[in-house]
């Protein structure tokens, strides 16, 4: 299941469905997946009424094409729930435009409200049970200022939610399994990025064999890498899972945007 809470204005406006804000553009809210799912359920829920001749209404975005059905809350309701339909694909690459958002609408002048919203998914891939955890932002820079590692978590990323204090940024993890499968997609501008990234999944503070070298970006604007056969347990319920990422040359200034999906398949 994913589960999401965000504020709405009164503007057209796009959401990671993981995330905790609406963007007015499509591309900056885009999260991507390392496996294909189908999406058959979810619950969109209001802090209050739209009133009289207003509504809002979320679907389900691939890429920027609608997949599956258009859910509305119109007044004097509060909540709606709906069968969405439609598939996300694995992701393999940002030139698929297979970034996933969720797209807000509205008709009227609804008031400032927070929204809540839950979209359950079937997973379709070769790894039955997995769920999906995503982190980062592809409109903040991450800033690479030293070779030790700066640490953020899943749900959040980018300016000012990073540190180089990991307490700060760990999550106790609420039960047994493994975590498999990861989608990175990263962007600098041509020559920005010169040198290679490290980034790692890590537990109680130790590096796991989900750590990754994404190559610089010399040529290019953004590259992507996937991953589907690293594994990282969690052996007890309460252990503490973070995420970290350094640069490998001090000598060399670097700053970067980055977003993140990994898969969980608990025990």
């Amino acid at each position: 299941m994913i589960i999401g809470w965000s504020s709405l204005n009164n503007a057209a406006s796009y959401a990671n469905p993981l995330s905790t804000y609406f963007n007015a553009t499509e591309l900056f809210a885009r999260f991507w997946t390392p496996v294909s799912v189908d999406l058959y359920d979810g619950t969109i829920k209001l802090n209050s009424a739209p009133g009289g001749g207003n509504s809002r209404s979320f679907r389900c975005l691939d890429g920027g094409v609608q997949t599956g059905s258009i859910v509305t809350v119109s007044d004097p309701d509060t909540s709606v729930r709906s069968a969405i339909t439609g598939t996300w694909p694995a992701s393999t690459s940002e030139a698929d435009g297979q970034g996933k958002t969720l797209h807000h609408s509205l008709v009227g002048t609804p008031p400032f409200e927070i929204c809540n919203n839950s979209i359950v998914y079937q997973n379709n891939d070769i790894d039955p049970g997995i769920g999906l955890y995503s982190g980062g932002s592809p409109n903040a820079a991450f800033d690479t200022a030293t070779t030790t590692y700066i640490y953020t978590t899943f749900f959040k990323g980018g300016t000012g939610v990073a540190s180089t204090t990991e307490a700060n940024w760990q999550i106790p993890w609420p039960t047994t399994g493994k975590f498999k499968r990861v989608f990175i997609l990263y962007k600098s501008a041509a020559s920005a990025l010169p040198q290679s990234i490290i980034f790692t999944l890590r537990i109680d503070g130790v590096d796991t064999a989900m750590t990754y070298t994404l190559p610089s970006l010399l040529t290019t604007n953004s590259q992507c890498y996937t991953e589907s056969t690293l594994e990282a347990e969690i052996t007890s319920a309460g252990q503490l899972v973070s995420f970290g990422y350094k640069k490998t040359n001090a000598a060399q200034t670097a700053s970067f945007t980055a977003v993140y999906c990994f898969g969980f398949i608990a025990d």
